[in-house]
């Protein structure tokens, strides 16, 4: 169930989980732009992706079932998303 009156944080779900599709569609259709180096596309679309995972694992903690050892399969991810966004402006060309 998505919406729970009793829960007030569950207002917000549909709203986050719409832009975070948004954002993993643009991430993903982002390997497309040819105009851009392959590896610097690569690590955005790995990044966003390894993003949704992570947040996707939160969700189905906080809403579902608790999964075992959370937090390392959470933080784990979230850190790849973070380190594949970050490490991508390397292949970027100088312009």
């Amino acid at each position: 169930m998505i919406y729970s009156p009793e829960n007030i944080i569950t207002l917000f779900i549909i709203p986050y989980i719409t832009l975070l599709t948004i954002m993993a569609l643009i991430a993903l259709f982002g390997l497309g732009y040819t105009t851009r180096p392959f590896k610097f596309r690569i690590m955005l679309c790995g990044g966003g992706i390894f993003f949704v995972i992570s947040d996707a694992l939160i969700a189905i903690s906080m809403f579902y079932t608790p999964i075992y050892a959370g937090a390392l399969w959470i933080g784990g991810t979230y850190l790849i998303a973070v380190f594949m966004l970050q490490f991508a402006i390397l292949f970027l060309d100088q312009v």
